[in-house]
């Protein structure tokens, strides 16, 4: 292995043992390309630490992987990337959540795309996938669009056209747009997708689908709970990132995204429509 990885994959995990292994697997089919995995054990309390040695040990036989773990104390999701980010070594950097994968032939063309364009993002496109593991939505942005055009989607849209951790990311722009908002707990990744959108000089939308988005099934309680979580972390990042007309646009646009889907995720409405698509579809799910 080269003595410098051209992209280190940042893996925060929080009591997540049970999902880790497929994320870890998922790299390691990344064969005869040289990455670092930085794994930042966020405090957990659960089996995870276990699954982090085993797959550490596991590394030591694969010459293209160079693997590093660390612990922290319970700081969240913000805090445990950026530790990671200084134990990091490569020119890029991607983001991978302990229950999502990759696919490793798309992850390949995505860095192809980065490397061809010297960019420093390269936008890849990613999938959502059901408990059961079907595809259930594809989110693709178009090769043409502007910086400004994909800023206003996330100002104005109720749906996210880009996954932060679809993107690689050269690790000079993220350290010079400052990082993870660790007090911005649930929108952390789209405050900081902002910064970088605005302070890259070479942004490339790249084909490659080659993050894997796992979407998981909820009940109404830990549904209702996450977005009233989400409306408040949201209206934050909004009022941080954007000033005047597209403040008060943005602000009361995504304030009423978030309280139709609150609406009818409080109704038994909800429940009923996901137990009759998890008996017609077991990998569907309510967005």
């Amino acid at each position: 292995m080269r003595e410098f990885p051209e992209v280190t994959v940042i893996i925060p995990v929080y009591n997540m043992a049970s999902t880790l292994s497929v994320a870890f697997e998922s790299l390691f089919s990344l064969e005869n390309l040289p990455i670092e995995i930085v794994v930042v054990n966020d405090g957990s309390t659960d089996d995870t630490q276990n699954v982090i040695d085993r797959f550490e040990k596991k590394a030591v036989n694969l010459k293209w992987v160079s693997f590093k773990s660390i612990t922290i104390s319970n700081s969240g999701r913000a805090e445990a990337l950026n530790e990671g980010v200084k134990l990091s070594r490569g020119e890029y950097l991607s983001f991978l959540d302990a229950d999502d994968s990759i696919d490793s032939s798309n992850f390949k063309k995505n860095l192809e795309c980065a490397r061809n364009a010297n960019s420093e993002m390269a936008i890849g496109q990613f999938k959502i996938v059901g408990e059961g593991g079907g595809i259930s939505i594809i989110r693709k942005l178009s090769k043409g669009m502007t910086t400004e055009q994909i800023i206003r989607k996330i100002a104005y849209s109720p749906i996210s056209p880009v996954h932060l951790n679809a993107i690689l990311i050269k690790k000079s722009l993220f350290l010079h747009a400052g990082g993870f908002d660790a007090s911005n707990k649930k929108a952390e990744d789209k405050d900081l997708l902002i910064r970088l959108l605005r302070q890259a000089r070479n942004i490339t939308i790249c084909d490659s689908f080659h993050y894997i988005y796992k979407k998981y099934n909820l009940s109404r309680k830990e549904k209702v709970k996450k977005r009233l979580e989400w409306m408040t972390y949201r209206q934050l990042m909004i009022r941080k990132n954007f000033s005047g007309f597209r403040y008060v646009t943005s602000s009361s646009l995504q304030y009423s995204y978030d309280l139709l889907k609150l609406l009818y995720e409080c109704t038994f409405m909800y429940d009923l429509i996901l137990k009759l698509k998890n008996r017609l579809r077991p990998d569907a799910f309510i967005k």
